[in-house]
């Protein structure tokens, strides 16, 4: 406060002498210095500044300070100010070595927070430095591509195609350049040759002076959510088809209910013995199976729900020759079935496009006409 016989010494960095304290003008009002008699204060000075006063008082009689006792005073000082001053130096340097700890551990926790985090991430991330070499991997990069950080020393991962460079590069500038998290959707290879459908993330790493010194990136494998994304595009597709189907088919049974209909009011007009009966009776067995395609139609359009019963195939092979025999008759048919065949579980409609499609082809390969053995 630069009060009493301290305050001015410090005020004016200059040693005081004071021979009758209790008659001097600048004397302190604290009642402890009231039987002082003679005072003298030398300041401690470190580089020409003030960092302390040493006081000397005297009670009860008076004290003359000769040159060499101010001489022996002063030296005192100035080895008193060195050692200060080394006193201050040596606690500043403890005091930094102690901050310079504490952050070296705290650093050394965060990194091993970050490698934790890093190495318990499903998704593979890569650290590169700015020179685009890899300085870490996680275990799930390593496990997703096949490279380890060993196999990358000083090297550039190869793991872009061709058709990828170009925008990679983009990328990179620009998270440099702007300093803001870059990502995009891409293709990266592993190092058997595979390609991966990639959904990559990555963020800048800013050095000394907020400068670019690398990036961290995150690649997620969206391979098998891309193919799954196909297969339900296809599923809406078909599901479209289906539900098209379906009206197509019930568009279609109307048209063949009134074929039907027609060929059943001309047979009740005629007998077996008309030329034309038996034509008419190959119109309602190609109407019925007809009706059979549009079922199938119909179950095309439910999903795949078809009417699944027991049925007999003898009976159903022998209805299918039947109605195929009275529209070729260059091929002789000649069946020979086994007896007491046991029923099977299938969609009649189904089997009888089947064993119909069987009937064709052999026709087919016989242009000129042939024997068809059953």
């Amino acid at each position: 406060k630069r009060q009493g016989l301290s305050g001015r010494v410090w005020q004016s960095g200059e040693p005081l002498v004071i021979d009758d304290y209790s008659r001097w003008p600048g004397r302190s009002t604290d009642t402890r210095f009231d039987d002082v008699v003679t005072a003298v204060g030398v300041p401690l000075k470190v580089e020409s500044r003030v960092v302390g006063v040493i006081g000397l008082n005297y009670f009860g009689r008076s004290k003359r300070f000769g040159n060499e006792e101010m001489t022996a005073l002063t030296r005192f000082a100035e080895l008193a100010s060195i050692a200060l001053n080394n006193a201050q130096l040596y606690f500043k340097i403890q005091q930094e070595l102690v901050e310079r700890k504490s952050a070296e551990k705290a650093l050394r926790d965060s990194e091993r927070k970050l490698k934790a985090i890093f190495e318990a991430t499903p998704n593979p991330v890569v650290v590169y430095d700015k020179k685009g070499h890899p300085q870490y991997l996680n275990p799930a990069f390593s496990q997703t591509f096949g490279w380890t950080l060993g196999d990358l020393q000083a090297r550039h991962i190869p793991f872009v195609p061709a058709d990828q460079e170009e925008i990679t590069v983009r990328k990179i500038r620009q998270l440099y350049d702007t300093q803001k998290p870059q990502g995009m959707e891409t293709k990266r290879l592993t190092k058997s040759g595979r390609t991966l459908d990639i959904l990559i993330s990555a963020a800048c790493i800013s050095g000394p002076g907020e400068e670019p010194a690398g990036m961290v990136v995150t690649l997620t494998d969206i391979t098998e959510r891309k193919g799954l994304e196909a297969q339900l595009r296809h599923a809406q597709k078909m599901e479209a088809v289906g539900t098209l189907a379906g009206g197509i088919a019930h568009d279609f049974n109307n048209l063949l209910m009134g074929v039907q209909g027609q060929a059943s009011l001309m047979l009740m007009d005629i007998d077996d013995a008309d030329p034309h009966f038996e034509n008419l009776k190959s119109i309602e067995g190609y109407v019925k199976s007809a009706s059979e395609l549009t079922r199938q139609l119909l179950g095309f359009a439910r999903g795949g729900k078809y009417a699944i019963e027991p049925t007999d195939m003898n009976q159903l092979v022998k209805e299918q020759s039947r109605l195929f025999g009275r529209t070729r008759k260059e091929i002789v048919i000649h069946q020979n079935y086994e007896q007491d065949l046991w029923a099977v579980q299938v969609d009649q409609g189904q089997m009888e496009q089947v064993v119909l499609n069987v009937f064709i082809n052999a026709w087919q390969a016989m242009p000129g006409g042939g024997d068809l053995t059953i």
